[in-house]
């Protein structure tokens, strides 16, 4: 009989809060201990749910896929799952520890997880996955939302005049910018390459985590062991691990490729996704354009001549990207427009102007001084964000003025 019993499927709102909050707060917690041990992680909390997604200046990042290492199993050489290189020495090292200790009777040897840790799943390109998620929202743009305005769009023009009022029905929730498609809940800390599921339990299913591995006898040794190997065990699903990028652990492995601070590890083995967030903007722009070009290829007009109606076909062209510099201006503030949705609306359309007006300016010069010029003005409002750690510090206080 399982104690946790939190699943997705449960419908009743109230239920569902009350054993998520059970979960939350018991789990892991053994009788002669009031809090779980240190190792255990809760990263949906503030600003670990980004974890490894960005990096110490708040720049959401990817890993740069020729320093992922393919993990080879002890019991599966064909196994394709992938990881950040210091990663997977420091795995390789806790799964031939784990070995020795089945081997020894420390363990048991029939533990379908903890017996023989084996890499499930890893690293995620969020490459692959943003351009899989993009048509949901891009979809829906040209199918729904511009099939009701059809007779309104001649040109690329056109298109574009209407993007800013489907986002605002989007809202935040749909990111259609790569930087804000990685900050979001689309994305995952899978595709920090920091993260090694050994378990492929759902997050959502408590029922399940409890019964292939909470009452497991090797739980306390593995959540033991992680820690050890510099690894995390994280609190919503226990058979994932997560590098302790500061953990003293781990920072012999970083050393081991003269990754000296958790920064040189961003700086030389990570790539900030604003480098490529305007050309995926565009392309996006246009590749969804030119979809809507070619399902309403004809438009037609009515015209009135000498008291006689004539009907008129008006044949919409498609956009080449390479001939994108008449709207380019008009993108750079969609652009803007379109990462403040998604940021929440930290600032008011008057500041967004005025903020366009510079990175212009700057853009004449450098491109990409520009983007950054973009992106910093996002980064200088992350922590004031509902939520933030910044929010539940600033909350935690008012709560002790008031006592």
């Amino acid at each position: 009989m399982t104690y946790f019993k939190g699943k997705n499927e449960i419908k009743s709102i109230r239920r569902l809060i009350s054993e998520r909050i059970k979960y939350q707060t018991q789990s892991y917690i053994r009788e002669d201990e009031d809090e779980a041990p240190p190792q255990v992680v809760d990263f949906n909390f503030a600003e670990r749910t980004l974890y490894g997604r960005v990096d110490r200046q708040l720049n959401p990042v990817i890993p740069n896929e020729i320093f992922l290492f393919p993990l080879m199993s002890t019991n599966n050489r064909v196994n394709t799952v992938r990881i950040m290189n210091f990663v997977g020495q420091q795995f390789k090292d806790l799964e031939s520890h784990y070995i020795r200790a089945c081997r020894l009777g420390v363990i048991p040897k029939d533990d379908p997880i903890m017996s023989t840790l084996q890499a499930k799943r890893g690293y995620e390109s969020p490459t692959d996955l943003f351009n899989t998620y993009i048509p949901t929202v891009m979809d829906v743009y040209v199918n729904d939302f511009l099939a009701s305005r059809e007779q309104q769009v001649d040109n690329f023009k056109d298109f574009l005049y209407h993007f800013p009022e489907f986002m605002e029905r989007m809202s935040q929730a749909f990111p259609v910018t790569f930087s804000g498609f990685q900050r979001s809940n689309h994305s995952s800390i899978f595709t920090s390459g920091l993260a090694i599921d050994i378990g492929e339990i759902p997050f959502g299913d408590d029922e399940m985590k409890e019964e292939l591995m909470f009452t497991k006898p090797a739980f306390q040794y593995y959540v033991n062991l992680a820690r050890q190997y510099g690894f995390s065990v994280n609190k919503r699903n226990p058979s994932v691990l997560v590098s302790d990028l500061a953990g003293p652990a781990t920072i012999v492995y970083r050393n081991n490729l003269n990754l000296s601070s958790i920064n040189s590890i961003f700086s030389k083995q990570y790539i900030k996704t604003i480098d490529s967030d305007l050309t995926k903007f565009i392309k996006m722009l246009t590749d969804y354009y030119n979809s809507f070009v070619t399902k309403f290829r004809f438009k037609q007009v009515l015209d009135i001549c000498l008291d006689r109606t004539v009907i008129e076909n008006y044949t919409r062209e498609y956009i080449n990207i390479n001939n994108i510099n008449l709207y380019y201006n008009y993108i750079i503030y969609l652009y803007f427009f379109t990462r403040n949705i998604e940021e929440r609306k930290p600032y008011s359309d008057s500041q967004i102007k005025t903020f366009f007006e510079t990175a212009i300016r700057i853009g004449k010069k450098s491109e990409s001084a520009m983007m950054n010029y973009i992106d910093d003005q996002f980064k200088a409002v992350y922590n004031q964000k509902d939520g933030s750690l910044t929010y539940y510090n600033e909350k935690l206080q008012k709560q002790f003025d008031n006592d």
